[in-house]
């Protein structure tokens, strides 16, 4: 029983933080976004706009996922579901619906990234039709297709369960997935395709080449510029890169250690049939990490408002209803917040490159007259 007292507590922790983050997040976010369209044309392209608008839905979808964790706590609890068979699909279909969705902004926040950053695309008259295209595709097949057998299979069932008087049992209501056995493994692994392995390498390949695309343009600009400071660009450019990678690991590492255990547990039932250790899904042990791995889902949930919000150097000022008068501090934040908002990478670069040949002419100019005088 301590097992799952510590797991409810994580529940209700895991519930709090994230439903306030959320909240915090959306609420700030909505007032952001409707305030930018009254100020600025929609005929430009805002990359910034964009990724807001994304987290905006990351944190709707979470904040939702966030809202069924009550009644599986209760369902923990009382070892038995509450609610009625109607309720009992809607419950399955919400959460995981919301967990798929949620892996699919994910996915699309990274292509986006990749596109407005590498490519020409945020010049294109299609822009907004490539935005919304890949997320409407990925909810059909990532989404919609995995959801219909688990909320046509889901249903109640009526098992006899000991009370607090061992000697005596009595019939009690679960919630359950019981697909048929020869639809199993096929939905299984569909599953498993379409919402871990695919997303994750899609977010894997942008990234990579989003680094490798800014190091080739630091490299190349370097090479191409005529300065007598150079070494000084040189310099500055690992603590950019730095920056650059360490965000970009965050989310990878986060999203890879919050998913993996539960799909490895989703198909680690398959591997054992086809190698005969059906013995070992008995064991307590088996048991309590699939406890955790069910769990960790909710987690990632709770704390995408803080990797993808707070950790965003463009919202985080938003958020605190920060402003900068000065361009040369509004400058200093677009150099920093660099992997945040993508089409801020460029232009950072530019500024700095550009601060540094001023600031090199501006001496060179005042050489000239010293040697005049």
């Amino acid at each position: 029983m301590l097992k799952v007292y510590l797991l409810i507590i994580v529940y209700i922790a895991t519930f709090i933080f994230g439903s306030l983050g959320n909240i915090w997040v959306i609420v700030s976010l909505i007032r952001v976004i409707q305030n930018t369209n009254k100020s600025k044309s929609s005929r430009t392209y805002n990359a910034a706009k964009v990724t807001r608008c994304f987290i905006l839905v990351l944190a709707i979808t979470d904040l939702v996922v966030l809202m069924t964790l009550p009644v599986t706590i209760a369902n923990v609890l009382l070892r038995y579901f509450p609610l009625g068979s109607f309720f009992c699909r809607l419950h399955t279909a919400i959460d995981q619906s919301g967990k798929l969705i949620s892996i699919i902004i994910l996915m699309c926040m990274s292509i986006e990234r990749y596109l407005v950053v590498c490519t020409k695309w945020r010049y294109s008259s299609t822009r907004k039709l490539a935005t919304i295209g890949p997320l409407i595709i990925a909810i059909i097949v990532c989404v919609c297709i995995p959801l219909y057998p688990q909320i046509r299979y889901t249903r109640i069932s009526y098992v006899q369960l000991p009370t607090n008087d061992s000697l005596k049992k009595e019939n009690r209501t679960i919630c359950i997935y019981n697909i048929p056995q020869e639809w199993s493994t096929s939905i299984i692994n569909y599953s498993f395709v379409t919402g871990f392995v695919m997303p994750l390498s899609i977010m894997s390949i942008c990234y990579i080449m989003l680094v490798k695309h800014v190091k080739n343009k630091i490299k190349k600009r370097s090479e191409n510029t005529n300065l007598e400071n150079a070494s000084a660009v040189l310099l500055s450019t690992p603590k950019y890169m730095f920056k650059l990678t360490n965000s970009i690991r965050r989310i990878a590492i986060f999203h890879f250690c919050c998913w993996a255990p539960f799909w490895i547990y989703s198909i680690t039932p398959q591997i054992l049939n086809i190698i005969g250790g059906e013995w070992l899904i008995k064991k307590p042990w088996y048991n309590t990490g699939q406890l955790v791995a069910n769990m960790l889902p909710y987690v990632n949930s709770a704390g995408n408002c803080v990797l993808y919000a707070f950790l965003n150097q463009d919202v985080r000022n938003h958020i605190t209803k920060k402003r900068y008068s000065d361009p040369r501090n509004f400058n200093k934040i677009i150099n920093f917040s660099l992997v945040q908002s993508p089409l801020t990478k460029s232009t950072s670069l530019k500024v700095h490159f550009t601060s540094k040949k001023s600031i090199n002419s501006r001496s060179s100019i005042e050489t000239q007259k010293s040697g005049i005088k």
